[in-house]
């Protein structure tokens, strides 16, 4: 259910931020990665980075600012905390959807040239939001 939201919330993210032409979201979901436009790389990684964070932020704010993340705390019966448990989840669902991705191997002149971030890369952004976010809401940072 996280990952789905994750993949939703990312989506959205890009049409937060402007990112999306009419065509865009078709071209992500019927291209396959060697068929991608090869102009402005740099620029579609930080898009996409940029949506990884939008949706980090909508997964922490419907899941740690709602009664959402206290029912799927209720409903696991976790031993941790509510904000450890749903931080924990998000991490590994953003990191699931990433892991899902199509996997190459880093290459210094091959990251110019990438539609997409590598996954770690992407991966990284999450605890980046992760931090202030739970700053900025007072939420624990010995949970972070």
């Amino acid at each position: 259910m996280l990952q789905l939201q994750f993949v939703c919330a990312h989506e959205l993210g890009h049409l937060f931020h402007g990112h999306n032409d009419r065509s865009a979201l078709y071209e992500e979901f019927s291209r396959t990665p060697a068929m991608a436009p090869s102009a402005n790389q740099l620029k579609r990684q930080a898009r996409e980075t940029e949506a990884d964070g939008y949706a980090t932020k909508f997964l922490l704010e419907n899941f740690l600012l709602t009664d959402s993340g206290q029912q799927i705390h209720r409903r696991l019966g976790s031993s941790l905390s509510r904000e450890e448990c749903i931080l924990t989840l998000i991490v590994i669902s953003a990191g699931a959807v990433f892991l899902c991705l199509p996997f190459s191997k880093f290459a210094q002149e091959a990251a110019k040239s990438n539609r997409y971030p590598f996954g770690l890369a992407r991966l990284n952004e999450v605890p980046l939001q992760i931090i202030p976010w739970c700053e900025e809401n007072q939420i624990g940072r010995a949970h972070v």
